[in-house]
């Protein structure tokens, strides 16, 4: 899921059930049930398998 104004720099793999959130800049591949905010973009925990 991508948050408003969430940058994507490059080509880059979003892993399965991660949430990017808003304004968040992500440079490299997110790993699957990952959170990220911030600039850059920085994972704060974990998400639980759906």
């Amino acid at each position: 899921m991508l948050h408003t104004g969430s940058i994507i720099i490059n080509r880059i793999k979003i892993g399965f059930n991660s949430i990017i959130g808003a304004g968040a800049v992500v440079m490299r591949d997110i790993e699957p049930n990952s959170k990220i905010v911030g600039v850059p973009g920085k994972e704060i925990n974990k998400r639980r398998r759906l």
